[in-house]
């Protein structure tokens, strides 16, 4: 999904905070917070799975975790997402501020391959 077409949580971090949330990207525990957001929202949805149909008042409990489930899911998405898009674009400028001239340049995405020598003397000079 681009950029654009996503909602970003966070959409007015400056260059500092979206280095910071870059950082924290790579720490070891956010595999973790990850993971926990992950069996989170599988509990919610399970919840709203493992509901018997003679439950009292059924459908209104049924609503009810099916909204709680949809919206965890939808937020940890959303903040997931946004981290990645951010975390992305603290790279680029990081990558900019380092060596502001290739910000400048074109991008030239095609490039002619190299032509592989048919024997190894041939690639080299002949100093004769």
């Amino acid at each position: 999904m681009s950029e654009e077409g996503r909602k970003i949580v966070g959409a007015n971090l400056d260059y500092e905070e979206r280095i910071a949330l870059a950082q924290l990207v790579h720490q070891p525990g956010w595999r973790i917070l990850v993971r926990l957001m992950a069996e989170a929202c599988r509990n919610a949805t399970e919840e709203v799975i493992r509901l018997k149909p003679t439950t009292p008042r059924y459908s209104e409990v049924l609503t009810g975790l099916q909204t709680t489930a949809h919206a965890m899911n939808k937020f940890s998405a959303e903040v997931l997402d946004s981290v990645k898009v951010h975390e992305q674009k603290a790279m680029r400028d990081l990558k900019e501020r380092e060596n502001p001239q290739l910000a400048h340049e074109p991008v030239n995405r095609f490039q002619m391959p190299m032509p592989m020598p048919k024997s190894p003397a041939e690639g080299q000079q002949q100093n004769q």
